[in-house]
């Protein structure tokens, strides 16, 4: 027992599983409440993991003040093979399609839980020789205390950092003056393109009916991405789809959302994103490849944020990767390490050392802030938009009218769509709203759309 605080093991989900409603409780009243750490999302996560390794089992430290729960860490032990030496690692439970692992409890009791679950790791998981959890924050709780003794030794690994637009904004208006005066025209000029090639709509719901066909209809954008055969798409294992399939049908705490922008009618851009809290996350996004030179994801972010901020969002999480990207949207980007503890002369922690010493050696690569996941296939020329394919726009239009009947979709288009964008599309030049039209050197209306 540390500081008050009795920890308890539970080594299933089915043995938690008593405690889901205490830990959505705490995780609400927490200092950033978050979808990925709900026992449901662990369920889900469990039962479609594409990485499962035999031999993994959950280790779930809930840490209690008399009966009452005041803290829960969701883990995993696992047995990792190096240089044919079998070991234990301890690591988050979910380690893909997350947002910073945590400490499931208030902010008052951060620094207890945190200082309980070390303890209890030292003292009764004993046969580990590597812990790690991922993306964590400079000031996170989970540092370990100076007191886990001179036999470990912990050092931080740099992870991709998260990007976060804080949604301060009266309006989507206000947010977007707010850009650099690049992003702005940016926004701009790919809006004046998809306007002048045709009906622009955007498409959305929530519901949680339709969101297994909302689902299908982002699939098929995503087999016209550049994302399709690559790791990058949701349809990359049979296993990851499922996954989302589950979340889809509501076996998880994020409640999904999916937009699309459709130009004349068919879908060439998608989103999908969730909200939990006051808080929207940016999950994923596709485009017809096609129709890449009109840059129609460009407009879909911008109706997302400007929706969320009139919905009462307070952040739009994007995630990590790609944050120089994230930075032009006004995401405010905090790095990120994995917290690494090792047991001192174990093989894992010599490996370790080993791979500092390299590190040291060889130049540098981009800092993680910067880089990016190369999960794009070889580029392609530059080319106008192409039309659809009569079977790409049939089975599109069968999709949305099938989901049309249900009654639950929400329409942006016409006089509507335009009017929650801070410029106007349709005089060709993009003038922000209560601006005069930008001039040529020569005196006359600039043209160019940009």
């Amino acid at each position: 027992m540390t500081g008050g605080l009795r920890v308890e093991a539970f080594r299933s989900l089915a043995a938690a599983a008593h405690l889901a409603a205490a830990v959505e409780a705490l995780n609400l009243a927490s200092r950033r409440p978050s979808p990925f750490l709900t026992l449901s999302y662990a369920e889900t996560f469990l039962a479609h993991d594409e990485f499962a390794l035999p031999g993994t089992e959950p280790l779930f430290l809930a840490a209690f003040h008399g009966e009452e729960l005041a803290g829960f860490l969701a883990l995993r032990r696992r047995r990792q093979r190096a240089v044919g030496w079998s070991s234990v690692k301890i690591e988050a439970l979910v380690t893909h399609d997350i947002d910073r692992p945590a400490i499931v409890t208030r902010p008052q009791d951060e620094a207890a839980c945190a200082e309980a679950f070390w303890r209890h790791i030292v003292e009764q998981e004993r046969d580990w020789t590597f812990v790690e959890i991922q993306e964590q924050e400079l000031d996170s709780p989970l540092v370990p205390p100076p007191s886990l003794g001179p036999r470990f030794w912990v050092r931080r690994f740099e992870n991709n950092p998260n990007a976060t637009i804080h949604l301060d904004y009266p309006d989507g208006a206000a947010y977007f003056r707010s850009l650099s005066n690049n992003q702005r025209r940016a926004i701009r000029h790919s809006t004046n393109r998809l306007f002048r090639g045709g009906e622009v709509e955007i498409v959305s719901s929530d519901d949680p009916l339709l969101q297994p066909a909302l689902l299908d209809l982002y699939l098929d954008v995503e087999t016209r991405s550049w994302k399709a055969d690559t790791d990058a798409a949701l349809s990359r294992h049979p296993v990851r789809l499922e996954f989302f399939r589950a979340l889809a049908r509501g076996r998880a705490s994020p409640s999904l959302w999916f937009r699309f922008l459709l130009l004349d009618g068919f879908p060439i851009a998608a989103e999908l994103n969730a909200h939990y809290a006051d808080t929207e996350y940016g999950l994923e996004v596709v485009y017809d490849e096609d129709h890449r030179a009109l840059a129609p994801a460009t407009l879909l972010f911008f109706v997302s944020v400007a929706e969320a901020i009139s919905a009462g969002a307070k952040h739009f999480n994007l995630m990590n990767n790609f944050a120089w990207q994230k930075e032009r949207w006004g995401a405010t980007i905090r790095d990120l390490a994995a917290i690494q503890v090792f047991r001192k002369g174990s093989l894992s922690s010599v490996k370790a050392r080993l791979g500092d010493l390299r590190r040291r050696l060889v130049r540098p690569g981009p800092s993680q802030r910067h880089a990016t996941v190369n999960l794009s296939k070889p580029e392609r020329e530059e080319r106008p938009a192409r039309p659809p394919s009569e079977e790409a726009r049939r089975r599109a239009a069968d999709r949305l009218a099938a989901l049309e009947r249900s009654g639950a979709l929400r329409r942006l288009r016409g006089a509507a769509l335009r009017a929650l964008l801070p410029f106007d599309p349709v005089a060709g030049d993009g003038s922000e709203k209560g601006s005069p039209p930008r001039r040529s050197r020569r005196g006359d209306a600039a043209g160019s759309g940009v």
